[in-house]
């Protein structure tokens, strides 16, 4: 299922937006010719609901939205969210639900949308930051990961929360289908201090 295909949410600039989980499980890997020299890649394919077997593959898309915090319930199944180009991921509670929140900035530090998504944020950090247990900027640390011939040059970093770390995984959509991506590297990332996420 291409990630562009999972619905945005409506809602007003300037607010927070509780989306309702979109669980989705990675199936299983398969082999397919990377190139003309014959290199084997692997393949798969993400695809509505969960796996109980396989808990590992199970996670849920998290929407960027220019000017919002968008959020969803934490519930132990990882949080996938992206691409991209600067926002803050943060995990806290928000009426007693433990939350992931995609802080939607948008181009420039001063643009009118990333002014918008700061003050929400920081309008509820301000009076709940005994709530706020960690966040990260994602930002891909050395070298780069690098495309195969057969796909787009620029990789599209995308932010990962699981129960217990932040990951920064980079992705290379295929030239010949932009709607799917190849893994090309995942980092660990530290989170940021709490104080400096109480006012972005």
């Amino acid at each position: 299922m291409p990630i562009s295909s999972l619905a945005a949410p409506p809602g007003e600039v300037g607010q927070f937006a509780t989306l309702t989980p979109m669980n989705l499980t990675l199936k299983e890997s398969t082999s397919f010719r990377a190139n003309s020299t014959s290199v084997k890649a692997k393949s798969s394919d993400a695809v509505l609901g969960t796996s109980g077997r396989k808990m590992n593959r199970n996670f849920q898309f998290l929407h960027y939205v220019p000017g919002m915090v968008t959020e969803v319930p934490f519930n132990g199944i990882d949080v996938l969210t992206g691409p991209m180009s600067g926002c803050h991921i943060a995990v806290y509670k928000r009426n007693g639900v433990l939350c992931v929140g995609h802080i939607g900035t948008y181009m420039e530090p001063t643009s009118v949308k990333s002014l918008a998504a700061k003050q929400a944020w920081n309008d509820f950090a301000k009076d709940n930051s005994m709530h706020i247990q960690g966040g990260f900027q994602p930002v891909w640390m050395g070298g780069s990961p690098v495309a195969l011939p057969e796909e787009r040059p620029v990789a599209k970093l995308f932010a990962l929360v699981t129960r217990d770390a932040f990951y920064a995984v980079s992705l290379f959509p295929q030239s010949n289908d932009s709607q799917h991506y190849r893994i090309a590297g995942i980092q660990r990332q530290q989170s940021v201090d709490v104080e400096v996420l109480k006012k972005l």
